[in-house]
C-alpha cells in the first residue's frame, strides 16, 4: 500500500485548504441540478393560484353539482400528483440505467411540452392531459435530483446540498404565487400561470448539457476513464467519496476514499490535489470495510436480491416512512390550496392569491434555516423538532377555524321574490342555520365582507349561479336589482369572518414549523442511507410512497373539508403529526456526518442496535465503526463526526 501513501498526504493537504476554486464549480452544480426542484415547487405553486380561475370556468358546467364541481378541481390537482407518482417508480431505474443527468434531462422535455399543453387548454380534459406530462417530468426529476447531488457532494456538506432542492422546491412555489398575482390581471389568467412553467425546465435543460454525469454512477458502470473526466469537471477536491467497492463494478473492491472534506480541494485543473482526489475516489486496489452493505451486494449477485436484504429493507421502512409521514402531516394540502384555504376563511381570489405570498414566504426562508441547522443539529433532532411544532400549529389552525364556524353568521330565511335562493335553504329554513351550513349544501352566501359592512350581519343562501342568473335577468330587463347586490359579497368559498388574520397567521406557523425539519430531512435521510447498487430504486420506491400519499391528501382535502370542515379537516392532520412524531423517535437513527459507507454500515449492524439506539436518543457518543456495528454518538441528537468519519476514511485507504 506504499503506492497510496502520497494520496493520504493529499487528502490530509485538501482538508487544510479553504474555499477554492472547486467551490464555485460545485455550487454552479448543485444550482443548475436543482432546478429540477425549481420545477417541482412551481408546479405546486402554480396550480394553487391558477385553480380559483379554473374553477370560476368549471362553475359554468357545474354549478349545480358541488360535488362534481369539487370532484374536478381534486382531479386537476391530484393528476399531476399520480402521474409523478408513476414516474418516480421507473425513475430510479432510469436513473440507475440511463444515468443521473440522462433522466434529468428527459424530465425537463416531459414539463416542457406538458407545461405547453396546459397553457394551450380548452377544456379540462386537455388540461388534465397536460397535468399528466407536467407529473411525470416532476416525478422523475424528484427521485433523480437528490441522487445526483449526493453523489457529487462533499459528505461533511452532503445534507445541507441535497436540501438545496428543497430550498429550490420552495423557492419554485414563491415564484409561481407571484406569477400567479402577476396573471390574475391578465386575461386568460390560468393559461398563462400554467405555461409560463416551460421557462424554468428551457433553462435546465440547456445548462445541463453543459454538466458531467455522476462519476459515482460511471464508476459503477466501469467507465472509469469517464469518471475521471467527470471529476476534473466538476472540481474533483471537493466531491464526495466514490469508492469502487460500494459502486459494485467488475474486480476487487476498492480501497476506501478520502473525499468530502469541506471545501474540498483546490479545484484547479490538473492540479496534484485534484489528481489524487480523482484517484481516492476512482482508483482501485486496497481493501474494503467488512461491514460495507455494497460488499454484500456483489456477493448477492443482483439488486433485486439485496434490495430484499434485512438491512435494505430497514433502510427502506426509515425511508419510505419518512416520505410518507411529510405528507399526511397535510403539507401539500396547504401548498396546493393556500388560496382556496384562504377563501374558506372568507377572502377573494385575488386578496388570496396576494396573502398566500406569505405562507410561501415563510416556507423558503425556513428551508433556509434548516438548510443551516440539519449538519449542526442533526437530523433526528431537527426532524423531531419540527414534527412536534407542526402538530401544535395544526391543531392551532384547526382551532381557528372552529371559532369562525362557530361565529358564521346566520342565513335570512328565504321571502317571495329572492332570486336565485339555495333550494335546500327554501326548502328547510332549519337546515341551513348559518352561512357554514350553506356552504355545506353546495350554495353561496351573499352577506357582508370587506366593503360590505358587519362581518356577522346575516345574510341569503343562493345558488352558486343566483348573482349570474340575476344579474342576466335584470340586463333583459326582468328584474330591477340582482340577487346579491352591492356592497355584500357573494361568498362560494368560506364565510365572512374575524377569523382570517388569525387564520393566516396559523397557515404561517404551520410552515415555519415544517420547513426547517419536515421538509428536507426525509429527502436528505433517503439520499444518504441506501447502498449504491440499489440507490436509484430504492429511492424511487420512497418517492413513489411520498407522491402516492401526496395524491391521497390532495385527493381528498375538498372533500373533507365538506364533510368534516376546515376544523376537522386539520385536526385529523394534527393527530396524524402526533403519531409520526412516535414512530420517528422510534426508528431513526442519527446519519450525521457519517460518509456514505459508514451509513451503511450503521443499519448492517443489527436491528436491534438500530432500535435501541433509535429509542433512546444516542446519548453514547461516536460514529457508526468499521465491520458494521454502530458505537457511539453516532445515534445522538446532535454531536460532531467530520473528524472522526475523516480519519475512518484514511485509516480504509491505508
Amino acid at each position: 500500500m506504499d503506492d497510496l501513501q502520497p494520496l493520504v498526504q493529499h487528502a490530509r493537504e485538501d482538508e487544510r485548504v479553504g474555499e477554492g476554486g472547486g467551490g464555485a464549480l460545485l455550487a454552479h452544480f448543485v444550482f443548475v441540478v436543482s432546478i429540477g426542484g425549481l420545477l417541482f415547487g412551481f408546479d405546486t405553486g402554480v396550480i394553487s393560484g391558477a385553480l380559483p380561475y379554473i374553477r370560476d370556468d368549471l362553475l359554468q358546467q357545474y354549478a349545480g353539482d358541488p360535488a362534481a364541481l369539487a370532484h374536478w378541481q381534486e382531479l386537476i390537482v391530484s393528476s399531476a400528483i399520480v402521474a409523478a407518482g408513476a414516474a418516480s417508480v421507473a425513475g430510479g431505474w432510469l436513473a440507475d440505467r440511463l444515468g443521473r443527468r440522462s433522466a434529468l434531462l428527459l424530465a425537463d422535455v416531459l414539463f416542457t411540452v406538458g407545461a405547453a399543453a396546459m397553457g394551450a387548454a380548452v377544456d379540462q380534459y386537455w388540461l388534465i392531459a397536460g397535468r399528466v406530462l407536467v407529473g411525470l417530468g416532476v416525478g422523475l426529476a424528484s427521485v433523480t435530483v437528490p441522487i445526483y447531488i449526493a453523489e457529487c457532494v462533499p459528505a461533511s456538506r452532503r445534507a445541507a446540498l441535497v436540501s438545496v432542492n428543497v430550498l429550490m422546491i420552495t423557492g419554485g412555489q414563491l415564484v409561481a404565487y407571484i406569477a400567479d398575482y402577476g396573471f390574475s390581471y391578465a386575461p386568460g389568467t390560468w393559461r398563462w400561470m400554467l405555461g409560463v412553467a416551460a421557462l424554468p425546465s428551457l433553462l435546465q435543460l440547456a445548462a445541463l448539457l453543459r454538466l458531467p454525469e455522476s462519476p459515482r454512477w460511471l464508476a459503477g458502470k466501469g467507465r472509469t476513464a469517464a469518471a475521471h473526466r467527470a471529476l476534473q469537471q466538476l472540481g474533483a477536491g471537493g466531491l464526495a467519496s466514490t469508492r469502487p467497492a460500494e459502486a459494485g463494478s467488475g474486480g476487487s473492491p476498492a480501497a476506501a476514499t478520502v473525499g468530502g472534506r469541506e471545501g474540498g480541494g483546490s479545484g484547479s485543473a490538473g492540479s496534484g490535489s485534484e489528481a489524487a482526489a480523482a484517484h481516492r475516489q476512482i482508483g482501485s486496489g486496497g481493501s474494503s470495510s467488512g461491514g460495507s452493505v455494497a460488499v454484500a451486494a456483489q456477493q448477492a449477485g443482483t439488486p433485486w436480491r439485496l434490495l430484499c436484504s434485512r438491512p435494505v429493507l430497514r433502510q427502506l421502512h426509515v425511508g419510505v416512512g419518512l416520505q410518507v409521514l411529510q405528507q399526511v402531516c397535510g403539507i401539500n394540502t396547504v401548498m396546493y390550496y393556500t388560496p382556496t384555504i384562504l377563501q374558506l376563511a372568507g377572502l377573494s381570489n385575488q386578496t388570496a392569491l396576494l396573502l398566500a405570498m406569505a405562507p410561501a414566504a415563510t416556507n423558503a426562508l425556513g428551508t433556509v434555516v434548516g438548510m443551516r441547522c440539519i449538519d449542526r443539529l442533526g437530523r433526528r433532532r431537527l426532524l423531531l423538532t419540527s414534527i412536534a411544532a407542526v402538530a401544535l400549529s395544526l391543531c392551532a389552525l384547526g382551532t381557528a377555524f372552529l371559532a369562525a364556524e362557530r361565529h358564521s353568521p346566520p342565513v335570512l330565511p328565504p321571502t317571495e321574490g329572492d332570486v336565485g335562493v339555495c333550494l335546500a335553504a327554501a326548502a328547510a329554513a332549519a337546515e341551513v342555520p348559518d352561512c357554514t351550513a350553506c356552504l355545506r349544501h353546495g350554495c353561496g352566501f351573499c352577506g357582508g365582507g370587506p366593503g360590505g359592512g358587519d362581518l356577522a350581519a346575516p345574510g341569503s343562501c343562493l345558488r352558486l349561479d343566483g348573482r349570474q342568473r340575476a344579474q342576466q335577468a335584470q340586463q333583459a330587463g326582468e328584474l330591477a336589482e340582482p340577487a346579491c347586490p352591492p356592497p355584500s359579497q357573494l361568498f362560494l368559498h368560506g364565510c365572512p369572518s374575524g377569523y382570517t388574520y388569525l387564520i393566516l397567521c396559523c397557515l404561517v406557523a404551520y410552515l415555519a414549523a415544517f420547513s426547517p425539519g419536515l421538509g428536507p430531512v426525509p429527502w436528505a435521510v433517503n439520499a444518504e442511507i441506501y447502498p449504491l447498487p440499489v440507490r436509484g430504486v430504492a429511492t424511487g420506491l420512497a418517492a413513489t410512497a411520498n407522491w402516492v400519499s401526496n395524491a391521497a391528501v390532495a385527493q381528498t382535502f375538498l372533500t373533507l373539508t365538506r364533510s368534516l370542515g376546515a376544523s376537522g379537516t386539520f385536526f385529523v392532520y394534527a393527530a396524524i403529526a402526533c403519531a409520526g412524531f412516535l414512530w420517528t423517535y422510534f426508528v431513526l437513527p442519527e446519519t450525521n456526518q457519517l460518509s456514505l459507507d459508514q451509513v451503511q454500515q450503521l443499519f448492517a449492524g443489527g436491528g436491534g442496535t438500530v432500535a435501541a439506539a433509535a429509542a433512546t436518543g444516542g446519548g453514547a457518543g461516536g460514529s457508526a465503526s468499521r465491520g458494521g456495528s454502530a458505537s457511539g454518538g453516532g445515534w445522538a441528537w446532535g454531536g460532531r463526526h467530520k473528524k472522526r468519519a475523516s480519519d475512518d476514511e484514511v485509516e480504509d485507504l491505508t
